[in-house]
């Protein structure tokens, strides 16, 4: 937290009382060698000390505690001796500030002081609300197929001398079964993406070989519900990338292009390169996608058609792990797309600069 704070350091100067004693200055230095904040409420209840970017937190006015749980929690350490631990929001619109928290530790001092060791677990904090809505989204995904699964089982055992009923319901065991596979698929690709950098196992790789694996791996799919798919790509393009990880976004967009497709249509990959960037574009004439949808399409689990992602053996995850995939190699995806018309999904990568040491050979 010795970084800029969340309000830019503004009021740091207010923060810090003249007067040092009290304290010896090797204890000072203890304190301002700690990783977080800190402050010294005096006994009367004023600011007798505290860190420099202490301040930029937004739990001081005018050399005062602005927070009643703060303020609270010195007072009763002063008393009895005990110290207290307690988490607090920080931040929001109100203050101006993206809104976060702090981890705020109590300890009564010598001479009638008390002090508030401030630690920022903004970060830890989100991130432990984001796993557990994952963990949540996971389970309440696996649950579906897996209660289908059971339902589907107990059926069959009470259909075995029915042989339409039993090809029914073994066919619906089938795509389920399907489904369950998919989904663990891309939680695994998810997870081993999330726990290493792409740039690892980057290397220069033509743009032409990515999509021509890509599109095999889509082949059968595509060619079973009779859509084309027409290559536009112009010779010499190279992207600076972990192969296998563009090879599984290019997949996953060609794979949802074909899936929101109707029969008889194509589906378009074109490359170009444009403003420093390269340009990788999956363009299809399916349902497209309404405006209000657009903006969350990149979510984990959101499904902009539920029923008919449960159709067609979507996840939900897939381009999440596009948008991923993409963020790691420091580029982007978006979307373009018109309901009835269809959808333009452009994936954007870095020129790569490997190339540069080329380009000083030939100078």
């Amino acid at each position: 937290m010795r970084k800029r704070g969340l309000f830019g350091g503004r009021q740091a100067s207010a923060t810090v009382a003249a007067s040092a004693s009290g304290l010896s200055p090797d204890a000072l230095a203890i304190l301002d060698r700690l990783p977080g904040e800190w402050i010294i409420i005096a006994a009367q209840g004023g600011v007798y000390r505290a860190s420099k970017e202490f301040g930029t937190l937004g739990l001081l006015h005018l050399g005062g505690i602005t927070s009643p749980l703060l303020a609270d929690m010195a007072s009763a350490t002063l008393r009895d001796g005990v110290s207290r631990t307690a988490d607090l929001p920080i931040g929001g619109a109100e203050v101006g500030a993206p809104p976060g928290t702090v981890r705020v530790r109590t300890s009564r001092l010598d001479e009638g002081h008390t002090l508030l060791l401030v630690d920022d677990i903004s970060a830890a904090t989100r991130v432990d609300a984001m796993r557990r809505d994952f963990i949540a989204n996971v389970s309440h995904e696996l649950k579906t197929p897996v209660g289908a699964l059971v339902l589907l089982a107990d059926a069959v055992q009470e259909a075995l001398n029915d042989a339409k009923a039993l090809r029914k319901f073994t066919s619906r065991m089938q795509l389920e079964a399907a489904r369950l596979s998919a989904l663990i698929s891309d939680l695994t690709d998810l997870s081993r993406l999330q726990a290493s950098d792409a740039m690892d196992e980057a290397r220069l790789v033509s743009v032409k070989s990515i999509v021509n694996e890509a599109i095999d791996t889509v082949h059968l799919v595509a060619q079973d519900k009779r859509i084309d798919i027409v290559r536009e790509l112009p010779a010499g393009l190279k992207l600076f990338v972990d192969e296998e990880q563009a090879v599984t976004a290019l997949r996953n967009l060609l794979t949802n292009a074909i899936r929101y497709s109707s029969p008889h249509t194509k589906v378009t990959v074109s490359a170009r390169e444009s403003e420093g960037y390269i340009e990788l574009a999956v363009a299809d004439q399916g349902i497209g996608i309404d405006p209000e949808q657009q903006a969350r399409i990149f979510e984990r689990f959101h499904r902009v058609d539920p029923a008919r992602s449960r159709q067609t053996g979507g996840t939900g995850l897939g381009l999440a792990i596009v948008k991923h995939i993409c963020m790691a190699h420091g580029g982007e995806v978006t979307v373009q797309s018109a309901v009835g018309v269809g959808s333009t999904f452009t994936l954007r990568y870095p020129l790569p600069r490997v190339a540069t040491a080329t380009e000083r050979e030939g100078s």
